[in-house]
């Protein structure tokens, strides 16, 4: 028990404090206005301006052809091929030998961590900076302003039947901030 309990708060130490999303409850949530993604079923990788990690801040090795047009400011975002290829991502981003096969790969932008500004403020400063240093590995994930609850729906059943994960919904009226909140929340069935 003690070993455990050693290996947690070792755990805890190197990871990296990022958003986590809470359930999303109808009856709780009010969403009108909020921004809804895709949530994509890839590795969730931390680019810390030089280099990839994972959620529990475990090295992610990425070939430098993949990240050489990389910029030096914070990413939160996901590693990902296509939709239901879940394991054939995890064989490639896992893998501390980079392949080749990382030409599969984009990373997917879905926040720029610890950046003043809301979250579309946040997301021009990425916007911004490829215009001026173009990357065709890094993409932003195409966010969507939600109408109401019957639009949130009609959005998941279309993800859903080109088997997506599911939907990411965010308050995009706050400033950056790390942790559990409902501000951020994931809907799936």
């Amino acid at each position: 028990m003690r070993y455990l309990l050693l290996l947690l708060i070792i755990i805890n130490l190197y990871s990296i404090e990022l958003q986590k999303p809470k359930i999303y409850d109808k009856q709780k949530h009010e969403i009108k206005g909020w921004i809804m993604s895709e949530k994509l079923d890839g590795i969730r990788a931390y680019w810390d301006g030089k280099e990839f990690h994972s959620k529990n801040g475990n090295k992610i090795y990425a070939p430098n052809w993949f990240t050489k047009d990389f910029p030096n400011f914070q990413l939160d975002g996901e590693l990902w091929t296509k939709t239901d290829d879940f394991e054939n991502i995890q064989n490639i981003v896992l893998d501390t030998n980079p392949s080749q096969k990382w030409e599969e790969v984009t990373y997917n932008i879905f926040e720029i961590p610890n950046t003043k500004g809301n979250f579309e403020e946040r997301l021009k400063k990425l916007e911004q900076w490829l215009v001026k240093n173009p990357s065709k590995n890094i993409k932003i994930i195409p966010q969507i302003k939600c109408k109401n609850q019957e639009h949130l729906e009609i959005y998941l059943k279309e993800l859903l039947d080109k088997k997506a994960e599911g939907i990411m919904l965010k308050n995009p009226h706050i400033e950056y901030f790390s942790g559990r909140s409902d501000d951020i929340l994931k809907v799936k069935k």
